[in-house]
């Protein structure tokens, strides 16, 4: 792999903010340096992309004005749909398609957030800017007008000791090709991990690159392969665990549940799952997504609760933002404010905002027509801030 592969890879965009937390440098170049071991507090970010309709998964049970604006999505959530009681909520409905998701529910260990997003006046309804508002979790001194990006706020965390294991500072991983915006910092980045079968072919052409390039100075690119090259040798024994879908959001969590049950030391774990960009025919599109999200997070709500790591564990899952509040003649929903994040496990750190009464209070954007928004009752910035604070510093 030559550096132009290097560059396309995706890969260098951990060189591009490596320092002094290289492995080369932290652990004194060590060749048989060996993973050190971690068993403690977890955070695993599942995204959403593409404006996911949290009104059509957990919907209330009764509600003239979803009945008015979206008769047949609202109709479809309360068409065979599961009676549900959630914390100052008690008549909700989730969509049928969603009952893996019962037991954590029941149990206390599963939540919604309702009506989060940005303020008005930050508000975007770009798929991009707003995915890079959720990454950064800032917005004024971090994003400039010619639309350069700043970093992403797990990226900017990994500076602080408390999240370091032992002498290794890049405790962050992405379930995937790339390095996302928000495991990238000034100084060092998260990595980024394809899933075993992927990494082997990849971990050769590094190893290779390493053995036969000689660092030449503060080389950033042959530090950043040789870290990624000891950080796949960890990787090369974490066979996915069993019980999941062999595709998709499964395969990442099969992976995510690997990394915890052989207690490497990733302490934030980023996963994703598309198609949410419900402009036309949600209804058909939602079936496929719903069970398919249903089943992958049954499944590893079933490994956390088995294996005892629920209460070290906290999954946040977020999407950029909601739909609207009216459903439109394709029988879809355009591009909305405020939406729902979910929570599962983490013994209750979040409890603060999932308690918080759910809401259908309506606004209407400075500037444009007069179409009710959903309202946002709680800044995102404000929830990350909790984890950070609450969960992974505390």
């Amino acid at each position: 792999m030559d550096r132009r592969d290097f560059i396309k890879s995706g890969i260098a965009a951990g060189a591009a903010t490596w320092a002094a937390g290289s492995l080369l440098e932290s652990c004194a170049q060590s060749s048989t340096l060996a993973a050190p071991k971690y068993q403690g507090r977890r955070l695993v970010l599942i995204s959403l992309d593409g404006g996911h309709d949290g009104l059509h998964a957990v919907a209330p049970k009764e509600s003239d004005l979803l009945a008015q604006l979206r008769p047949k999505v609202y109709a479809d959530t309360l068409n065979k749909g599961i009676d549900i009681s959630m914390t100052g909520n008690t008549a909700m409905v989730l969509h049928r398609n969603l009952a893996d998701l019962l037991p954590g529910i029941r149990n206390g260990d599963f939540g919604v957030i309702s009506n989060v997003g940005l303020p008005l006046n930050e508000w975007n309804g770009s798929h991009f800017v707003s995915q890079d508002f959720w990454s950064m979790a800032e917005y004024e001194g971090n994003r400039n007008p010619t639309g350069i990006k700043g970093t992403g706020w797990i990226g900017r965390l990994l500076e602080n000791p408390s999240l370091h294991i032992d002498q290794f500072q890049r405790t962050a991983i992405a379930i995937g090709d790339l390095i996302p915006l928000i495991l990238q910092g000034n100084r060092l980045s998260g990595v980024a991990w394809p899933g075993l079968e992927r990494a082997e072919s990849q971990k050769d052409y590094i190893s290779k690159w390493v053995d036969e390039t000689p660092l030449l100075g503060d080389d950033a690119v042959y530090r950043e392969m040789a870290d990624m090259s000891k950080i796949y040798e960890w990787l090369k024994g974490c066979t996915p665990m069993e019980g999941f879908n062999a595709s998709g959001l499964g395969r990442q969590l099969a992976n995510t549940a690997a990394i915890i049950q052989n207690d490497l030391p990733f302490k934030i774990i980023k996963c994703s799952m598309g198609g949410f960009d419900t402009h036309s025919g949600q209804l058909e599109k939602h079936e496929g997504l719903y069970k398919s999200l249903s089943q992958d997070l049954g499944a590893f709500y079933a490994f956390l609760s088995k294996n005892k790591h629920l209460d070290q564990t906290l999954v946040v899952i977020y999407s950029e933002f909601g739909r609207t509040l009216y459903e439109n003649s394709a029988l879809g929903t355009e591009h909305g404010t405020a939406g729902s994040m979910y929570v599962m496990g983490g013994a209750g750190c979040l409890d603060e905002f999932i308690h918080q009464p759910f809401s259908l209070k309506t606004t209407k954007l400075p500037g444009t027509d007069q179409t009710e928004y959903l309202d946002h009752q709680i800044d995102f910035r404000d929830i990350f801030h909790a984890v950070q604070k609450k969960w992974l510093l505390a």
